[in-house]
């Protein structure tokens, strides 16, 4: 993703048949010297460093320097095409016959044993004297010393990010069938609910649990997650692979691409089973409102996961964090039983927005069956048919007027935001901290 430096190979060519060993030390000599031959001339002024195994006369050709070390002593530091001659002016003895490979002729000399007395083991600073090793400038890279822009970076870090969860299909199945098998077991506790008035709290707490399931889930999941890969990214980081910002948004952007085709699975089967209110659009509204929960339970998990310094404070921090939020929630305290000190809890809970969403998209303008006391039904609504309006504005106190799920979605929208805003600077911090 970024453009290296310098390169630093051992013994690349290893395995190579001589044809594929050329092949590979030209297209290397390309990226340091700008050939367009190979299509990488944009990539003039870089270092390349290796190692090489019994080369031919032919790769030997290609390299600019060399550095021979015998006993860990600087033989030789030079232009490789020199070396052969600085040999030959040290002793007759050492002159390179004809029809011989450089390579093979320069590795019998500082394997002869016992060096003869004209082999004496050299300076580095005397070697590299007796030829020039300078080495062109490296250019300065845009995009702040990054070879590509960071909207590049996006889009490579999101593939890659999605190729590991394809290419790990247990647990992509697993997933999968998780989601299923909850929704399968909420689904036929409630399977077909009636529209009576005695199954109005049959409803609410469906839709309530395909909240908690939903977020829960994803946070959990999340949370366990990033730890795990937390020192393979900061040192991608640190190396200068990419830029933080372009790791955290494709990370985001991928588990939220997986984890809301699960949550899409997760409402489908739920919704069907329990026989929820009829229409596409109600559909939509329901599954529109739990994705966005969804994305709020993996923003937590992975705002968790960077900030916890371990996996099994994971399981300590989450019950506490989401308790408040699920107890007042709306559901299982009315908003006007709960007492003032704790009204700001109220405020904050997005479990609260989410299950306003759903109770308005399943209950205004529903119209339940007759209900009679006296046959023995339970009527919390009151005799005969009422509208699923009483129970929003008049049981739950909440307004259905205009703009009010509007503003319900902006409030969840913001506080998404303001997570995700939140995560980065708490990855980012972390990042610094090494």
């Amino acid at each position: 993703l970024k453009r290296p430096q310098v390169f630093l190979l051992d013994e690349p060519t290893s395995g190579l048949d001589g044809p594929m060993a050329f092949e590979l030390i030209s297209m290397l000599r390309d990226l340091c010297c700008g050939d367009q031959s190979h299509g990488v001339g944009e990539q003039a002024g870089i270092l390349a460093i290796c190692t090489i195994h019994q080369p031919s006369s032919k790769v030997f050709a290609l390299f600019d320097h060399l550095l021979l070390l015998r006993q860990g002593q600087v033989i030789y530091a030079g232009a490789a095409a020199d070396a052969a001659e600085y040999f030959g002016r040290l002793s007759p003895v050492y002159k390179l016959p004809e029809l011989t490979n450089p390579a093979e002729h320069l590795l019998d000399i500082l394997q002869a044993e016992p060096p003869p007395p004209q082999m004496d083991v050299l300076s580095g600073e005397d070697a590299t004297s007796s030829t020039s090793m300078e080495t062109p400038p490296l250019p300065q890279l845009a995009n702040g010393g990054y070879q590509i822009e960071v909207s590049q970076q996006f889009r490579l870090l999101l593939c890659r990010t999605l190729l590991i969860c394809l290419k790990d299909p247990a647990q992509s199945r697993v997933r999968l069938a998780l989601s299923i098998l909850v929704a399968s077991v909420l689904g036929f506790t409630y399977f077909n609910v009636s529209d009576a008035q005695g199954s109005l709290n049959d409803r609410c707490a469906v839709m309530f649990g395909c909240l908690v399931f939903l977020t829960t889930n994803t946070m959990i999941t999340t949370a366990i997650i990033f730890p795990l890969e937390k020192a393979f990214v900061f040192r991608e980081y640190h190396n200068g692979t990419y830029r933080l910002v372009a790791w955290y948004a494709a990370n985001m952007s991928a588990y939220l691409i997986m984890q809301l085709t699960y949550s899409a699975v997760y409402v489908l089967v739920l919704y069907n089973l329990v026989g929820l209110r009829p229409g596409l659009g109600h559909f939509l509204y329901f599954l529109a409102s739990c994705s966005i929960m969804s994305s709020i339970g993996i923003v937590l998990g992975t705002l968790l996961g960077i900030a916890l310094p371990a996996v099994h404070l994971v399981t300590a921090v989450v019950p506490p964090l989401i308790m408040p939020q699920l107890i007042f929630s709306g559901f299982m305290v009315r908003p006007d039983n709960i007492p003032l000190y704790f009204k700001w809890l109220y405020y904050i809970s997005f479990f609260q927005y989410s299950f306003r969403l759903l109770l308005v998209d399943q209950f205004e303008g529903f119209e339940f069956a007759s209900c009679d006391p006296v046959a023995g039904d339970f009527c919390p609504l009151g005799f005969g048919k009422q509208s699923g309006d009483v129970y929003i504005e008049k049981v739950m106190g909440y307004d259905v007027g205009e703009g009010a799920n509007a503003r319900c979605f902006g409030i969840l929208t913001v506080m998404l935001l303001s997570f995700i805003i939140g995560g980065y600077w708490v990855t980012k911090l972390k990042a610094s901290r090494g």
